[in-house]
């Protein structure tokens, strides 16, 4: 496929070459003379001075994008009867964001309301690909399950979705949302679990493990949910604020009022993909507190 690339590219005109690469599944570079090296092969566009590293293997990827299975790995590229030897780039979590935006209002027991998710990154090449691999007559149902997380308790309606032929930006969502089971109302008091994603939940590591555990490629969540607070009602109580940053990863859960409505925000992030093992039980302390914040609930008491 690399081969093929580079003949349609120098066909086309352009300077392209083949190259060589181990990806992160490898522990070696080129200071060690081994054909252990690679076991993967790329093709390289030199083009105004600049070199893109272009994957065929990926088939949803944008033109300038880097998969994370090959970012930061030495190269060696073709040059005639010579070679060049370079390092492909490496992109900050940034590049892997989800973001969710929802906002809320409480009808018939019921958190009902407006909502846009989107994705770039691993995230948005994951889904193209699997978009593309779904039969016509099945893909809205699938796009559902996406949205809804399977949930049988969310319900989504009006999807309106960004072109999928377009790879050159995030893939987005707009949608109206309706959630049940997540509200009890007992007249006077409504108890409300705002977050139904609870990302990392029950994600703790066994104190048998003796060795680091390493992501698929890292991971950034930003999450937004606004609740209009109902006429005659007022907050009694705020689940507590977590808040635990390290080197490695972050989590940042908080909610405020602001005005008539409860504003929640959460990021995480994984920032290097690996979480070593001298982080395990300083990560499932963090854990507990995040689990205890989900199971927390924001109340609204009558006024």
């Amino acid at each position: 496929m690399a081969n093929l690339l580079k003949e349609m590219l120098v066909i086309a005109g352009f300077d392209a070459r083949l190259t060589w690469l181990g990806t992160r599944s490898i522990a070696y570079d080129y200071t060690i003379p081994s054909v252990a090296i690679d076991n993967h092969m790329i093709c390289t566009l030199m083009l105004d001075g600049k070199k893109y590293f272009l994957d065929p293997t990926e088939k949803f990827i944008s033109f300038g994008d880097v998969a994370h299975r090959i970012q930061n790995r030495p190269v060696m590229i073709e040059d005639g009867d010579n070679f060049q030897l370079a390092t492909t780039p490496e992109f900050p979590k940034e590049r892997n964001k989800r973001e969710t935006t929802i906002k809320f209002e409480i009808k018939n027991d019921k958190l009902v309301g407006k909502a846009r998710e989107s994705y770039d990154g691993e995230g948005k090449t994951y889904i193209l690909h699997a978009y593309s691999m779904i039969r016509s007559d099945v893909k809205e149902d699938a796009i559902k399950k996406l949205i809804n997380r399977d949930n049988k308790n969310i319900s989504v309606s009006n999807i309106k979705t960004t072109d999928f032929e377009d790879r050159r930006g995030t893939i987005s969502f707009d949608y109206d949302i309706a959630v049940d089971n997540q509200l009890t109302d007992l007249e006077k008091e409504k108890y409300i679990t705002i977050d139904f994603d609870q990302e990392f939940k029950n994600f703790t590591f066994d104190s048998t493990r003796t060795k680091d555990y390493e992501y698929d490629h890292n991971y950034y969540s930003v999450k937004k949910i606004e609740l209009t607070i109902p006429p005659g009602f007022k907050v009694s109580h705020l689940p507590e604020a977590v808040e635990k940053v390290t080197p490695n990863y972050s989590f940042k859960l908080q909610y405020k009022v602001e005005g008539n409505k409860v504003i929640y925000s959460k990021v995480l992030s994984i920032d290097n993909a690996i979480i070593p093992t001298t982080d395990f039980t300083e990560w499932n302390e963090a854990i507990k507190k995040v689990r205890k914040a989900y199971g927390d609930q924001l109340i609204l008491t009558k006024i």
